[in-house]
């Protein structure tokens, strides 16, 4: 538990510290700011932020933008805009761009 509480306030921590303060950054330049978050923290795979509509538009992995990761089962429940951490269901791969949900099989 204590693990999971460190590594969630490190991604919250990184999702604040990237807040641009209402100016607009360049997807490139945001993924370019989460590869360099994620350096002290290689424990994740890779740090993505997700639009409304659950594309990638921003990731410390490059093979992970543009893909869409289904919003359905995060918690807790939120609106689509919500900016709060969420975490989803358990997921087979290493990262996005190879993995897919898993099932209770």
């Amino acid at each position: 538990a204590e693990h999971l509480t460190q590594t969630l306030q490190v991604i919250d921590l990184t999702a604040a510290s990237l807040d641009p303060g209402g100016e607009d950054i360049d997807p490139q330049e945001l993924s370019r700011r989460l590869a360099v978050a994620l350096r002290p923290a290689a424990y994740l795979r890779s740090i993505s932020l997700i639009d409304a509509s659950g594309r990638v538009v921003a990731s410390s992995s490059k093979d992970n933008i543009g893909r869409s990761v289904p919003l359905s089962g995060f918690f807790p429940e939120a609106p689509p805009e919500s900016t709060q951490v969420r975490i989803g269901e358990p997921w087979l791969g290493r990262d996005l761009h190879d993995g897919l949900a898993s099932s209770p099989e």
